[in-house]
């Protein structure tokens, strides 16, 4: 089912003139790995073409899987991927949305309106600090980043941060180089 939708969303966008030939560039959030799993060997029952999913290219040492798909989002690497959101694409304004946004099968859609939604999601997306208790007794204060809080969610947050996280990765691992020229 997810697969399905993924691919929906996919033709959706290559419907849009400019888009027609463009990369697909799949990149679920990993936190959950069966689940990339699942979506990207549905993608390729499915036959996308012009296709590809991105890893999170752990370390070989790793306590997991070598080259899960997608993206692991953690406090280890939020702060980074808000940094390079904000510095590197806010501030500078490259980041650009779409007048007419695309969204895939919107009869089941549950939000109504996808950019009031997201608005409201880079709105309430909070950085905290934590007091963590050392086990010398000392508390050191930790940051984290979270939209969830009064019962709300940060999806769209965490997507476009993915988005822009893994957009560096992609222009400078040589794993993907066959898929651009520069």
């Amino acid at each position: 089912m997810v697969g399905s939708i993924v691919a929906s969303h996919i033709a959706k966008c290559r419907g849009i003139p400019f888009l027609a030939n463009s990369l697909a560039i799949v990149i679920p959030e990993s936190n959950m790995a069966t689940i990339a799993q699942h979506i990207m060997i549905a993608m390729r029952q499915l036959q996308v073409p012009r296709c590809v999913f991105m890893t999170e290219d752990n370390d070989k040492g790793a306590a997991h899987q070598y080259d899960l798909p997608g993206s692991i989002t953690s406090r280890k690497n939020k702060p980074e991927m808000v940094t390079m959101l904000i510095e590197d694409y806010m501030k500078t304004q490259k980041l650009v949305f779409y007048q007419n946004f695309v969204v895939a099968e919107w009869e089941s859609a549950v939000v109504e309106d996808v950019k009031r939604e997201f608005v409201s999601q880079m709105r309430s997306f909070l950085r905290k600090k934590k007091a963590m208790k050392q086990r010398d007794g000392t508390i050191l204060f930790e940051t984290f980043y979270s939209g969830k809080h009064n019962g709300g969610t940060d999806d769209f947050v965490l997507t476009l941060m993915i988005g822009v996280y893994m957009h560096h990765r992609f222009f400078s691992n040589e794993k993907y180089h066959m898929y651009w020229h520069g």
